[in-house]
């Protein structure tokens, strides 16, 4: 994977999700992290999608927001 390559959008999600991570002071950088991040972009492609598709955004994002709660914390 080139890096160089990402838009500044996945920059920018992939720097939130790392935030995430600290702010739920969890010690493990997993998907759900990402897809949180990705779901939080005001003008992000991932919600497009999901909408296109007639999905719940709402519903998905809260969704990965308990899986996250419940990702243990560290201490």
């Amino acid at each position: 994977m080139k890096q160089e390559r990402f838009t500044e959008q996945a920059w920018e999600a992939l720097t939130e999700s790392q935030q995430l991570v600290m702010q739920l002071q969890q010690s493990q950088w997993d998907v759900e992290h990402v897809l949180l991040a990705l779901l939080n972009q005001e003008k992000g492609l991932v919600s497009d999608i999901l909408r296109d598709l007639g999905v719940n955004v709402a519903d998905v994002k809260g969704r990965v927001e308990t899986v996250l709660r419940n990702v243990p914390k560290i201490r």
